[in-house]
């Protein structure tokens, strides 16, 4: 089978030095050509800046000024951070944005993992209008603001939207997350001591009228000597057999002499109970070396599917190196990726930094070109202390 062609260009320039733009793209409903764009700007890991949207007319072509989104905020002996994306329901051609709001003591990272919630907003006229902000929480008497979903209390740790969300053919919308278990004395469970530690779940989303009902999967749990920051950032895709199939972020964090995974699962009742974690592989059998970085599945209108995400030579130590980034098509019926069809999309080039990151991608498929397109922030080409880095559009033809 040949390979994919990949077009290359930059797509949002940074205003000034220092700062990266990452933009994620969504039509707005569902048959025009609108768009939405919400470019986030950082110039410090996992804290990002400001957010900024706007909108086009004309399948991305030209985009309008736009307006501010959102932008952190220094509140008493810390700061809230906040990050947004968009979502369309195609079925519906119902517009959301996915809100987290993060506050993280004296703006240290690690503090965010108690201080995260979720809120959503849509738009049923295209985005010009949106409905107030709604918190996620869990359906139950259990639940409230605080205690907002199964094994997850604000202030003891929180969960994070960690992919994509897609629409099941039972009309559900399914949400992928991550959140910070807790361990038998109430504190965060990080058996190996590495960055972090999380478990896989999934909400299942169900429209009541106006609002949307929310009721967690079971979680998806590793062994921490396989994973040792456990799963994270599910891409989940439902297959032709109605299988649901994830392939989850793994880590090989403080043991480097294990191999560096991305991990699957499938669910074959709807995506309420998954099979135990298994490394992902090749058609062929051979087991994918990947960092513990983000990749994303994503179903074409031709019925295939595709995974797009970093791979290794060698093994990887943690989260690096998070080049090359490849794209491959799924096979189905092995739930496995088809080596002949992977197509390297970029990677490091001559003289560039090994701390090149190709990585917190977005993607979607052009309505007009039937294009798969992937947006990123291509960053530290020079070297990791400076951010400048323009978002890059790419375009695959598959």
């Amino acid at each position: 089978m040949m390979k994919m062609e990949v077009y290359k260009k930059i797509f949002v320039k940074p205003p000034y030095k220092g700062v990266s733009i990452n933009c994620a793209l969504s039509y707005v409903d569902k048959d025009t050509f609108k768009m939405v764009r919400i470019c986030t700007f950082q110039n410090l890991s996992d804290r990002p800046s400001q957010q900024y949207i706007s909108y086009s007319t004309n399948n991305g072509m030209d985009w309008n000024a736009g307006k501010l989104l959102n932008k952190y905020k220094v509140v008493k002996d810390g700061t809230i951070r906040y990050s947004t994306m968009p979502w369309l329901d195609e079925d519906k051609g119902i517009l959301f944005l996915f809100h987290h709001t993060i506050y993280m003591k004296n703006d240290e990272v690690l503090t965010g993992l108690y201080g995260r919630k979720i809120f959503y907003q849509y738009s049923k006229d295209g985005g010009n209008t949106f409905t107030e902000f709604s918190q996620i929480i869990e359906s139950g008497g259990e639940f409230d603001e605080k205690h907002y979903m199964r094994d997850v209390w604000y202030g003891r740790n929180s969960a994070s939207i960690g992919n994509i969300p897609i629409k099941l053919s039972a009309n559900e919308i399914l949400l992928p997350l991550y959140y910070f278990p807790l361990d038998r004395n109430g504190r965060l469970y990080n058996p190996i001591g590495a960055y972090t530690y999380t478990n896989v779940v999934f909400l299942h989303g169900f429209w009541r009228n106006k609002y949307i009902e929310w009721i967690s999967s079971d979680p998806i749990t590793i062994d921490p000597y396989k994973s040792t920051r456990g799963l994270s950032e599910p891409a989940v895709i439902e297959l032709d057999n109605g299988i649901l199939f994830t392939v989850m972020r793994g880590s090989n964090d403080r043991m480097p002499s294990l191999p560096g995974y991305k991990w699957i699962s499938v669910s074959e009742d709807g995506g309420w109970s998954w099979s135990k974690p298994e490394p992902f592989k090749y058609d062929d059998g051979e087991k994918i070396l990947s960092p513990a970085s983000y990749s994303a599945l994503i179903k074409h209108s031709s019925g295939k599917v595709y995974w797009i995400g970093n791979i290794s030579k060698t093994n990887p130590v943690g989260n690096s190196p998070r080049y090359p980034l490849v794209i491959g098509e799924i096979d189905q019926d092995k739930m496995a990726l088809k080596r002949s069809t992977m197509t390297i999309i970029d990677t490091k080039r001559r003289g560039e930094s090994k701390y090149l990151q190709l990585s917190n991608f977005n993607v979607y498929e052009d309505r007009k070109t039937r294009e798969i397109v992937v947006t990123l922030a291509r960053l530290f080409p020079q070297n990791r202390e400076d951010w400048t880095a323009p978002c890059y559009m790419y375009r695959i033809k598959t």
